[in-house]
């Protein structure tokens, strides 16, 4: 008898494999990262097709195989119809995905990732505010954070001073904040960052959401977006 095992997952992504199956990347509370085949997935009368769309929770028995392991079963917990149905929550909850898969290796199971990742998209689904961009970025510094890249936001890292307002530059390379007087010196990968921009931050560090969601998080989704491609950059 096959070895089976359940898993509570996201889907990331699925893609064609052979004639009528589908590979699936989901991420998993109990394994983190894997690729499983859906058998006969393609098929128009496919009972788990529409229970393996990207961005969805579902339950899954894996069954053991010799080259891949495959899906036996699966029931959807979650579709996030209010993503899947908005075209900018789309957009970002895609965006989200892309970038998860990007920095998540195989296999390498982590709670507080899966957590993350299942918040951000409850936030987003649920959300009223037009501020998924925003959050977005927010999402993806938490993300670098629990991997070991938080950076340092409360001191300079050149010279150890506590950080005061104004004249302050974000420098991924340095692994943090410094104060003005040390200048630029990694031309595209360090930016000038505002006094509210690092407040942000630095809550963003934290555990949960709630303070965030309060603040007006589009006056500064710029200069975040600017600060997060620099961080992505250094990380990758």
């Amino acid at each position: 008898m096959n070895e089976t095992y359940n898993l509570e997952a996201i889907i990331l992504k699925r893609e064609p494999f052979r004639e009528h199956d589908a590979k699936i990347t989901l991420y998993s509370r109990e394994r983190g990262k894997l690729e499983l085949i859906a058998r006969g997935a393609k098929k128009i009368r496919s009972k788990m097709a529409g229970h393996l769309e990207p961005i969805t929770l579902a339950s899954i028995m894996a069954i053991r195989g010799k080259t891949y392991d495959y899906i036996g079963g699966v029931a959807s917990e979650r579709c996030f119809s209010g993503v899947k149905g908005n075209l900018e929550k789309s957009g970002v909850a895609g965006e989200a995905i892309h970038a998860f898969n990007r920095h998540i290796k195989k296999e390498e199971r982590d709670e507080k990732v899966f957590g993350l990742l299942l918040e951000f998209l409850n936030i987003i689904n649920d959300s009223r505010k037009d501020n998924g961009w925003a959050l977005l970025h927010i999402f993806s510094f938490k993300l670098l954070s629990i991997l070991g890249y938080r950076p340092e936001l409360k001191s300079c890292v050149v010279c150890g001073e506590k950080i005061m307002p104004g004249n302050n530059i974000f420098s991924p390379a340095r692994g943090g904040i410094t104060c003005g007087k040390h200048g630029l010196v990694a031309k595209g990968l360090e930016v000038k960052i505002s006094d509210s921009c690092v407040k942000i931050f630095r809550l963003a560090g934290g555990e949960g959401w709630g303070e965030l969601e309060k603040m007006n998080l589009n006056d500064h989704k710029e200069e975040m977006k600017n600060a997060m491609k620099s961080f992505c950059e250094y990380c990758v």
